[in-house]
């Protein structure tokens, strides 16, 4: 069988006809009926900030598709009427905003997910997987949760690194799936077979296993820039600080999931940007701008805005500073606790519970709630994943300056 699609190959051999980078322009009518549609030729353009070359027209490239019949297929917009006059959140794409981690929408107890939300439409994996996450918050929303937030869950799978290198050094041809001949088509019958036992499990085995560990930004960047470390998957407990009514601090604890054991980051100072990680990626993602960004200068990681961290070492302190939003956040480990703090705030939490023995805000107007819990959440697994699987990884002497240093 070809390489094409099945789809595609089974329209093809029936007699259908594929045509690539077209667009339709206008139906044309004659006599009330619909005779043919305008198709304008079209190019792939530019790249946009996803990573997808937009198609552009060509100039003066236009021809005309015969039919009597016209199905329409194209993309949809979501239909919002269901909310009413109720506003509700938008992304600049015109779909629902939601919560990264419950996925709630700005209606609150709303939840969304699939299409609906984010870029837009993806794929029905993900759309499973949105639905779980919508399952899991509800369940913790109203207090029938099972699962102890402060213990991680089980440990990732142990893999042979060197068995799946070998294997993804190889090419595998795939199985053919077997189809009835054309000529016998034209009944009810199946037209697609099944496979035998030992021929299934043949085009099993082709699995690369990218469910246990993907890394293939790493292996294609040239500068070596792009580095797979190992985190504990499980569920933060976030405490996010608001100010109660008589003065004092509330902690409402926000869940930061890690549901993959091993993850990649860049070592911004040998990254030059040049794009292979986007060129291979197999989920369309731009590693080098999307996963954390590790700097080892000063000067670099300050003119960053976000996405950037900076492992420090001070005495027998050892910790990370990061950038969110323009500001500067600190987290260290202090006598077995962590000290973490950002410009409205600062708290000290019990090094593995995550259980806050001390809160304060530092001055300016507080922010409800102050922390976010994407922003901590990422922190904590930084340091605990390089402690754990990247011990090696060096460490820059912390100027006295560079440090936030808490109230007296």
């Amino acid at each position: 069988m070809p390489a094409q699609n099945e789809e595609i190959h089974d329209l093809l051999e029936e007699g259908g006809h594929l045509s690539e980078l077209v667009a339709p322009r206008r139906i044309v009518t004659r006599g009330g009926r619909v005779v043919a549609v305008e198709m304008a030729q079209m190019r792939l353009g530019e790249a946009d900030d996803s990573g997808r070359r937009k198609p552009v027209e060509v100039e003066g490239k236009s021809f005309e598709v015969p039919l009597d019949t016209l199905i329409v297929a194209i993309g949809q917009r979501p239909d919002l009427s269901l909310f009413g006059d109720q506003d509700i959140a938008l992304t600049d794409s015109g779909y629902l905003a939601v919560d990264t981690v419950t996925l709630e929408t700005s209606l609150p107890g709303v939840h969304a997910g699939g299409d609906i939300i984010g870029g837009g439409p993806d794929s029905i994996v993900k759309a499973c997987g949105d639905g779980r996450k919508i399952a899991e918050a509800i369940i913790a929303r109203e207090g029938c949760h099972t699962t102890d937030t402060t213990s991680p869950r089980p440990a990732w799978p142990d893999f042979d690194s060197i068995d799946i290198l070998k294997r993804r050094s190889r090419i595998e041809p795939r199985v053919d799936i077997p189809h009835r001949v054309f000529s016998g088509r034209g009944d009810f019958a199946e037209v697609i077979g099944t496979l035998e036992a030992e021929v299934a499990q043949r085009e099993a085995s082709r699995c690369l296993d990218c469910d246990l560990v993907c890394s293939t930004c790493e292996s294609v960047c040239p500068n070596r820039a792009i580095v797979t470390y190992r985190t504990r998957p499980g569920i933060l407990p976030i405490p996010a600080l608001r100010p109660a009514s008589d003065g004092d601090v509330d902690a409402e604890i926000t869940p930061y999931v890690i549901d993959q054991g091993p993850q990649v980051a860049v070592l911004s100072d040998a990254c030059n940007e040049c794009g292979n990680c986007v060129t291979f990626c197999p989920t369309a993602d731009r590693p080098w701008r999307d996963k954390p960004r590790l700097y080892l200068h000063r000067e670099d990681f300050e003119s960053e805005s976000d996405n950037a961290f900076m492992f420090l070492v001070r005495g027998d302190m050892r910790g990370l500073q990061a950038r969110f939003g323009g500001a500067t956040h600190e987290l260290f480990e202090v006598d077995g606790d962590l000290r973490y703090m950002s410009p409205p705030e600062r708290l000290l939490l019990e090094r593995e519970t995550l259980v806050v023995r001390e809160s304060e805000f530092l001055g300016g107007p507080p922010v409800d709630p102050s922390v976010k819990a994407e922003r901590l959440g990422v922190m904590i697994t930084l340091l605990r994943a390089f402690t754990d699987s990247m011990p090696e990884f060096p460490l820059a002497e912390a100027n006295p300056e560079w440090l936030m240093v808490p109230k007296d």
